[in-house]
C-alpha cells in the first residue's frame, strides 16, 4: 500500500545521515519471506476460486438457474476476488524486488505508476466490501416490502430485477472511485538520486520525503504545497475510512432491521380441515363438518422476506465485512495516529509495517469465505 514511508520505513533524516548503501534489517528479511508465502499460497487459491466463480457466473446467465439476488452477490464475490488477485500480483512481487535491491531501478515513470496501481488495488478491495455492505442494507429495506403475503411473489420478482442493476452500478462506482482517488499518486511520487561512492543511489519516494532529504544534501526538489499530514489523512480516508463508515452505517441499519423483524418469533398456522360426513335426505346430500375433530397441524413455510434475510448470502456478506474490518483497522488506526502527530507516533511507525501484513492476509482469507462453500 502506498504510504509516506520509504522502502525500509526510515525517516528522511535517517536516509541523509546514514552512509550509503543502506543495509537490510531483520524485519526486511521477514517481510520478504512473508510476501513470498502470500504469493505461493494466495495466488493459486484465488485463481482456483476465480475459475469457480467464473463458471458459476456463466451458468447464472442461463434462464432459471439462479435467483437474481444470488447472481448479484456472485458478481460482488467475483469483483472482490479480482481485486484480491490485483493486490497479490502487483504489490507483493514488486515489494519483494524492491526489498531485495534496496533501491528503485525502474525509473521515475514506473515509480509513479506503481504507487498509482497499488492504491487502485487496495482502494478497490475496500470499496467492494463497502458495496457488499451497502447492497445488503438496501436489500433488507426492499425485502421488508415482501411482508405482504398476497404480493410477496410479485414484489420478489421486482426486487430481483432491481438488485442486479443496483449491484452493477455499485461495482462501477467502486472501481471508478478507486481509480479517481489514486490519480494524485502520479504527481506525489518520484525518484530521488543520492551520491553513493562515485555512483548514484536511487530511491522511489514521496515528494515530502524528497524535499526533506534535499534540504539536507542540497539536491533540487519541488516544494509540496500541502503538508504531508493532509495527504495522509486524504489517503487513509479514500482507501479505508470512507468505505468503513459506509460499512458501519449499513450494518447498523441491517442489525436494527434484523432485531425488529427477523428475530421475532415465527408464527405457525394450524389449519382446521374439517372432516366431511355424508347425511342423506330425501332430496339432497348434505355435507356436515365435524368441528370436534382436527387433522394434523400444517406448518406454514417461512415468508420470502424472512428467508432471504436468513440466507447464506447475508451470512457470507457479514463474514466478509467482519474479516475485512478486523484486518484493515490496525493499519488504518496506526497510520491515522502517525498522520495527526500523536505522542504514539513512534509506536505506530514501529508496528505499521506488521499491521499492513494483515491487509495482505485478508486477500488470502477471503477465498475461503466465499469460494469453498455451496450456494
Amino acid at each position: 500500500m502506498s504510504s509516506a514511508t520509504s522502502v525500509n520505513g526510515s525517516t528522511a533524516e535517517t536516509m541523509a545521515e546514514v552512509s550509503l548503501p543502506l543495509n537490510r534489517i531483520t524485519s526486511d528479511y521477514i517481510e520478504i519471506l512473508f510476501l513470498a508465502l502470500m504469493i505461493v499460497v494466495g495466488i493459486p487459491i484465488n485463481l482456483h476460486v476465480l475459475r469457480k466463480l467464473l463458471h458459476l457466473f456463466i451458468q447464472s446467465n442461463r434462464p432459471s438457474t439462479m435467483r437474481v439476488i444470488k447472481r448479484g452477490m456472485l458478481m460482488m464475490k467475483l469483483n472482490l476476488n479480482i481485486s484480491n488477485l490485483f493486490i497479490l500480483c502487483t504489490y507483493c512481487p514488486v515489494k519483494i524486488a524492491w526489498l531485495l535491491s534496496y533501491q528503485w531501478r525502474a525509473g521515475d515513470l514506473l515509480c509513479k505508476v506503481t504507487h498509482f496501481v497499488w492504491v487502485v488495488a487496495f482502494t478497490s478491495a475496500s470499496n467492494i466490501v463497502a458495496c457488499i455492505a451497502l447492497d445488503r442494507a438496501v436489500a433488507v429495506r426492499g425485502l421488508l416490502a415482501m411482508r405482504s403475503a398476497t404480493s410477496s411473489r410479485r414484489t420478489s420478482v421486482i426486487l430481483d430485477r432491481k438488485s442486479l442493476w443496483r449491484v452493477r452500478i455499485l461495482l462501477t462506482l467502486a472501481w471508478f472511485s478507486a481509480i479517481l482517488w489514486s490519480v494524485p499518486q502520479l504527481a506525489l511520487w518520484g525518484v530521488i538520486e543520492l551520491p553513493e561512492s562515485g555512483s548514484t543511489w536511487v530511491q522511489c519516494t514521496s515528494v515530502w520525503r524528497k524535499a526533506s532529504v534535499c534540504r539536507i544534501v542540497g539536491c533540487s526538489y519541488w516544494e509540496p504545497p500541502l503538508p504531508i499530514a493532509v495527504y495522509l489523512i486524504y489517503h487513509l480516508a479514500a482507501i479505508f475510512w470512507a468505505p468503513f463508515v459506509l460499512v458501519v452505517v449499513s450494518y447498523v441499519y441491517v442489525a436494527v432491521r434484523l432485531f425488529s423483524y427477523s428475530c421475532s418469533p415465527i408464527s405457525t398456522t394450524t389449519l382446521l380441515r374439517p372432516e366431511r360426513h355424508r347425511s342423506y335426505s330425501q332430496s339432497a346430500i348434505v355435507m356436515i363438518p365435524n368441528l370436534m375433530h382436527f387433522e394434523q397441524p400444517v406448518q406454514m413455510s417461512l415468508p420470502a422476506w424472512r428467508s432471504q434475510m436468513r440466507s447464506k448470502v447475508f451470512r457470507t456478506a457479514a463474514i466478509i465485512v467482519s474479516v475485512h474490518s478486523c484486518c484493515w483497522l490496525p493499519y488504518s488506526i496506526m497510520s491515522l495516529i502517525g498522520a495527526i502527530g500523536s505522542q504514539l507516533d513512534e509506536t505506530a511507525v514501529d508496528h505499521i509495517e506488521f499491521a499492513k501484513w494483515l491487509i495482505i492476509v485478508d486477500t488470502v482469507i477471503n477465498p475461503f469465505i466465499y469460494g469453498f462453500q455451496s450456494e
